[in-house]
């Protein structure tokens, strides 16, 4: 099959296996919302970061480098698998020691024991990193679908039946054991790799030097993900972490999910068309505008209805998240672009640059929350939303300058995109404000307008570009 025909059944696959799973997900965090307290799911996010940060330096940039690499053979797999292996073990050793004291500088005695039992997963998803890897050199999402469904629908069903019998957050804990124990076990069934049980010092070490810098970057990155969670917990309360925390889970849903789909498939090809910078950008130009076609519109429509959404999934236990939900929606918008820019130079070969410009957006970090917090929780979170536009600047203008793709050429291609939203929004506001219907009757009326206009408004301003995106989704499909 040619490159175009697996980059396209590539996003189909990954595109429904997120889907699926992120509505499995969902649909599970619905129910859960409803049967824990905001402070169980607080003393979770308080954790996240150790666990994610664990993930990144196992998973991050050694099976990064075999994704990229041009040739590769079983010792190379065999090495990384190992090393993986190594780290997960270590790791978790220094999350065990560090546990108590992550309970005392929280205040929240049930930490020691959860953290200890959460790090587990780090060895579990140590143990099936590399045939994940191998499966997305491959472009073959379609094994990970058939491996991660089953993993998360097992996760949910066993994360519910713990909130049902009374276990509270312990049934968070369970979930995320079990998704991970059996991805892992289906990805050792179904995968053909043969691990073999030797370390090469000298594949390590060409992988190495691709992948320290990546890895280092994505372990700052991961940090500072998640410093809204740790400052939020440590100044404030478990419960207002727990507002905070979903509210983010929840906005950043679509756009997250869509550029974890999108990017499983563009970094593979990418690879493959890196020494093009022509093919690179214009591959580049059209993901980023069906990205920013799909999140813009859909992120303007959960601001628009927040509160319908929250007072039916949730009820008014959950009112406090509503105002933060809001905000960060709107800096969910571009989220997709960052991602998609760092992969172009991770693809280039450039993972000094991006180490430097992830350190340089981290101090931009530190100031920023300093200065932020003296206004409280939401002067964090309007922080985070001006943050959002300016990591885009600084990652467009340098990867762009690597393929020939300005940053003025990106946010020409992207903000008319972004106005037909905001427009189609603003008159869907005005309806929904000041037509004298009541209830889910005028919320779906209100929706309607909302896509009609959004249509109409494209096909009328700026019908090319609309065609474009038609076209590759078209492409996609057939």
């Amino acid at each position: 099959m040619s490159l175009n025909g697996k980059a396209r059944k590539g996003v189909l696959w990954s595109l429904a296996q997120q889907a699926s799973i992120q509505g499995i997900n969902l649909l599970v965090q619905l129910f859960l919302m409803r049967l824990l307290t905001p402070s169980d799911f607080g003393i979770i996010a308080l954790i996240t970061v150790f666990i994610s940060l664990g993930n990144v330096i196992v998973e991050g940039g050694l099976t990064s480098s075999l994704i990229r690499s041009k040739e590769l053979d079983i010792e190379d797999y065999s090495s990384v698998f190992l090393l993986n292996l190594f780290l997960s073990l270590f790791l978790y050793f220094l999350i065990f020691v560090s546990a108590p004291f992550i309970s005392i500088f929280y205040g929240e005695p049930s930490l020691k024991a959860i953290i200890r039992t959460f790090g587990v997963v780090l060895i579990i998803k140590a143990l099936a990193a590399i045939q994940v890897t191998k499966f997305t050199r491959d472009l073959n999402f379609k094994i990970q679908f058939i491996i991660n469904l089953p993993s998360v629908i097992v996760g949910g069903v066993v994360g519910l039946l713990s909130a049902l019998n009374g276990f509270g957050v312990w049934s968070l804990v369970f979930m995320a054991l079990c998704q991970s124990l059996v991805s892992m076990i289906l990805s050792w069934q179904v995968s053909d790799l043969a691990i073999k049980w030797s370390f090469n010092f000298e594949k390590i070490k060409g992988h190495f030097s691709f992948g320290y810098k990546l890895a280092l970057s994505s372990s700052l990155n991961i940090i500072f993900q998640n410093i809204y969670n740790i400052i939020i917990g440590k100044a404030f309360n478990t419960q207002i972490l727990g507002f905070y925390n979903r509210a983010e889970l929840l906005s950043g849903l679509p756009s997250q999910n869509l550029s974890l789909a999108i990017n499983k498939v563009t970094f593979p090809l990418f690879s493959k068309l890196q020494d093009s910078n022509t093919e690179l950008a214009s591959v580049y130009k059209k993901v980023m505008q069906a990205s920013i076609m799909a999140t813009a519109p859909t992120m303007i429509v959960l601001l628009l209805f927040a509160d319908d959404i929250f007072w039916i999934l949730f009820g008014d236990k959950w009112n406090s998240s509503i105002p933060y939900f809001k905000l960060l929606c709107i800096s969910s918008i571009i989220y997709p672009l960052q991602g998609f820019n760092l992969n172009i130079l991770s693809v280039k070969g450039r993972t000094d640059l991006y180490l430097r410009l992830e350190v340089l957006k981290k101090i931009i970090i530190l100031l920023g929350v300093f200065i932020s917090l003296s206004y409280g929780i939401y002067g964090l979170i309007y922080f985070q939303l001006i943050f959002s536009l300016v990591a885009f600047f600084i990652n467009s203008y340098y990867a762009g300058s690597l393929i020939g793709y300005s940053v003025m050429n990106q946010i020409t291609d992207i903000v008319p995109i972004i106005l037909i939203s905001v427009l189609a929004g603003f008159a869907c506001y005005i309806f929904k404000h000041f037509v004298p219907l009541h209830g889910l009757l005028l919320s779906f009326i209100s929706l309607l307008v909302f896509v009609i206009l959004y249509l109409v408004l494209g096909l009328v301003f700026q019908l090319k570009l609309f065609k474009r995106v038609f076209t590759l989704a078209k492409h996609l499909i057939v």
